[in-house]
């Protein structure tokens, strides 16, 4: 499925409004690359759960993703020597929580509204996900964004404005 001109230009001003956003001194860090590579492999899932997600039950499909991620993860932790096991009953509350609530549920909600929405409306809304940890980083954390950090915010709303909006243009009689 080819992005139309309107959302390719939010795409566009969405992926300069994240730069914009998390961008701190004008300088390339480990982590500007390892956001870049997480916002190219999340648009790959979601662009092919939207093909897969037409065709399959979402239970079925959000269980599978969970898997593979719990297996992945697993295997990573176990390679690198970080594999541990919870020892206190506050641990293992909120590795089930976290499990349960921020990953088989997130899963199963975005499994189930791409079988409703095109993939360009589920990208854009995902792409608030920055805007929302700058906002919570502020409120909560303390954090302090610039201006040039506060202009890659809006751009992101704008962008999502531009993508899901149809404009209509009239012809102006003379």
């Amino acid at each position: 499925m080819q992005p139309n001109k309107q959302q390719a230009l939010g795409a566009a001003m969405a992926a300069v409004g994240l730069a914009l956003l998390t961008i701190s001194d004008l300088s390339v860090h480990i982590g500007d690359v390892l956001v870049l590579g997480c916002a190219v492999f999340t648009a790959l899932h979601i662009v092919i759960l939207s093909k897969v997600s037409k065709n399959h039950d979402a239970e079925v499909l959000a269980f599978i993703q969970v898997m593979v991620v719990g297996v992945l993860s697993l295997v990573w932790s176990i390679a690198t020597g970080e594999f541990s096991t919870p020892h206190t009953s506050q641990a293992l509350t909120t590795i089930v929580v976290l499990g349960i609530g921020g990953t088989a549920v997130g899963y199963f909600v975005q499994t189930k509204a791409q079988v409703e929405s095109p993939p360009s409306r589920i990208a854009l809304i995902l792409v608030l996900e920055p805007v929302f940890g700058g906002l919570f980083g502020y409120l909560l954390g303390g954090d302090r964004l610039s201006v040039i950090n506060l202009s890659g915010a809006v751009l992101i709303i704008v962008a999502m404005v531009v993508t899901e909006f149809k404009l209509r243009m009239r012809a102006v009689s003379s």
